[in-house]
């Protein structure tokens, strides 16, 4: 439950597709509004995080080719991708990271003319380097092809 939620009219009383442009009419005020979640908010990154866990568990069920990755740079590519990028701090590591797999996904559909399910995050490392690195999954049923197309 979000500790700051927002108020927003209500779209059932809105004319719109799913009620055919006939708004319904309104017997109790309070309903007016209704709560939705800020979305910065601890409870609400919890909620996102669970969703997601649930989703991906679900997903792991159905599609069993999915692998666990982590994808680290080397000192010569990080440097090469943040050259690129006008950001400074946490913010240029994820660009870094955002640009990488973008352009890791685009190398494997020039190769397979196909996209590959994924679902990847970003880690600090914790010991003298504290370099950024992803974990995550990423479904095919060629695991070397991962490799092949990450700058490293």
């Amino acid at each position: 439950m979000c500790l700051y939620p927002k108020l927003v009219k209500n779209p059932k009383y809105r004319k719109n597709k799913k009620n055919g442009g006939n708004i319904p009419t309104m017997t109790d005020n309070r309903v007016a509004f209704v709560p939705v979640g800020c979305g910065m908010c601890m409870e609400c990154m919890k909620q996102k995080a669970n969703n997601w866990k649930t989703r991906l568990m679900e997903d792991i069920k159905v599609h069993t080719n999915g692998h666990f990755v982590t994808m680290t740079f080397s000192e010569e590519s990080y440097n090469k991708i943040a050259s690129e990028i006008k950001a400074e701090g946490y913010t240029l590591d994820n660009e870094v990271a955002t640009l990488a797999v973008r352009r890791f996904l685009e190398r494997r559909r020039k190769q397979h003319k196909k996209s590959v399910r994924h679902w990847l995050i970003t880690e600090l490392g914790q010991t003298n380097t504290e370099r950024i690195h992803l974990h995550g999954i990423v479904f095919t049923d060629n695991p070397t092809d991962i490799q092949k197309h990450w700058i490293s």
